[in-house]
């Protein structure tokens, strides 16, 4: 057995691996241990990366939805606002936002000679000024990103009214052959109205209809608008009709 041993020369790699020093046991055990933490380190790194990738990939997908839902929302609610600012305005009708209340005398007579009667009337009377809503359509909305534009029909004129309730007849003389009716009051009540008509200061009265209309409207309408500016304008007399 030693000569067959002796017949083989020696193989020089396993002479060179016997001359190595080997690492102490602890040591590769330590350095076998550290490549696997490595590697399940960096397979933990690679799978959080592809979450993070997915995870922002999909958020960006749901930042753009909820943008195109929030363009849909935005044209939504200029739709609505639209109609519900029409539906506020018109639903007035008529808006009477200043009156005047305007006393007047008034001296009626007929016949003459011995057929003349008389009398002289005071009378009590009240004008309202405002806007008449019935002039107002859709067109006359304007809804812009950052504003909200109304323009009003032009304040008017609403109603003269005579108490008729509150008459006051003095000096009444009559004849016997032309006796008092009530179709004296009812013609001295036609005067009225002219005399009113005439000597009413109606510029003043349309001024104030004007400046307390928009306030109005602008208090009606403020909480519909939200954050967008409301403007108020009011259209010439000529574009009323």
């Amino acid at each position: 057995m030693d000569n067959q041993n002796n017949f083989f020369p020696p193989n020089p790699e396993h002479r060179e691996r016997q001359g190595r020093p080997r690492l102490p046991h602890s040591l590769a055990t330590i350095l076998r241990y550290t490549k696997v933490v490595f590697v399940c380190i960096l397979c933990a790194l690679l799978i959080f990366l592809a979450w993070y990738v997915r995870d922002a990939y999909l958020t960006i997908g749901k930042q753009e939805e909820e943008i195109d839902n929030l363009k849909h929302k935005i044209e939504e609610i200029d739709r609505i606002t639209v109609e519900v600012v029409s539906a506020q305005l018109q639903s007035v009708k008529e808006l009477a936002s200043a009156q005047i209340i305007q006393n007047g005398f008034i001296y009626f007579q007929d016949g003459s000679f011995l057929a003349k009667k008389s009398f002289t009337m005071y009378y009590t009377a009240t004008a309202k000024a405002g806007i008449n809503f019935e002039k107002f359509t859709n067109d006359d909305i304007i809804i812009t990103d950052t504003e909200v534009i109304i323009s009003l029909p032009t304040v008017e004129i609403l109603s003269m009214n005579i108490d008729n309730d509150n008459l006051r007849l003095f000096d009444e003389r009559e004849s016997i052959f032309n006796p008092s009716n009530p179709q004296d009051i009812v013609e001295a009540l036609h005067e009225a109205e002219e005399d009113l008509n005439k000597n009413l200061d109606k510029k003043s009265l349309l001024a104030e209809a004007e400046k307390q209309s928009e306030l109005l409207i602008r208090t009606l309408l403020t909480p519909t608008v939200g954050d967008r500016t409301l403007t108020i304008k009011f259209k010439p007399a000529e574009e009323n009709s």
